[in-house]
């Protein structure tokens, strides 16, 4: 008897909430010498350094900041709530985007939009993620609700 398995097309991959997507690091796993302590296999969330073949939809309901950004931009495709807010906003606690954001941010926007979300810490609105072309698909009902 052959076994049935299920077979998908895409991940969506969703936030936990309406408040945020992700917002990055739990800034408590640094050691006192500022080493992360939760290294993951594939980069961080075990995703932003994978290979895959299905491609991978950010479900972004409220905030993508930080990793929760890095996450989102080493996705296949970004939807957004009305009011997600999307940033990198490490410099603002002295650290480095290091799991991709830096390198595949200015790949999907305008290079000079990227470099003050990177150089400020500044957050941009779902509207305007869209607009520069960061997300693909943005509205009022947020992710997976129509």
């Amino acid at each position: 008897m052959r076994k049935k398995t299920r077979k998908w097309a895409a991940l969506l991959l969703p936030g936990a909430g309406e408040k945020s997507f992700c917002t990055g690091e739990d800034l408590s796993a640094y050691d006192e010498n500022g080493g992360c302590q939760t290294i993951m296999e594939h980069g961080f969330a075990g995703i932003t350094e994978r290979v895959r073949a299905k491609p991978i939809i950010c479900a972004a309901n409220g905030a993508a900041v930080a990793g929760g950004l890095e996450i989102a931009v080493s996705c296949d495709l970004i939807v957004a709530a009305d009011h997600a807010r999307f940033g990198l906003s490490e410099v603002k606690v002295e650290l480095l985007a290091t799991s991709g954001g830096l390198i595949r941010l200015p790949k999907l926007i305008p290079q000079k939009i990227a470099a003050e979300m990177c150089l400020t810490g500044k957050l941009i609105s779902a509207q305007r993620a869209y607009e520069v072309g960061l997300v693909n698909l943005r509205g009022s009902g947020g992710p997976g609700n129509g």
